[in-house]
């Protein structure tokens, strides 16, 4: 089916970091980041997980 909404969580905090289809996110800290997506729509909802799938070697300031 058609999605309508998503929420993403970039640093695996529980918290969503965005609602947009095509985000962008800036990490502020080094690290090695679990990048979740929950894709919704009128058949129900599917949540993706990659762990440890985004490493941050020199943040933004």
């Amino acid at each position: 089916g058609d999605v309508d909404t998503w929420s993403w969580d970039f640093d695996n905090d529980g918290t969503e970091d965005s609602t947009e289809q095509n985000p962008v996110y800036t990490y502020t800290t080094g690290g090695t980041y679990t990048v979740s997506l929950t894709a919704s729509g009128l058949g129900g909802s599917d949540t993706n997980t990659k762990t440890d799938y985004i490493t941050v070697y020199n943040p933004a300031v």
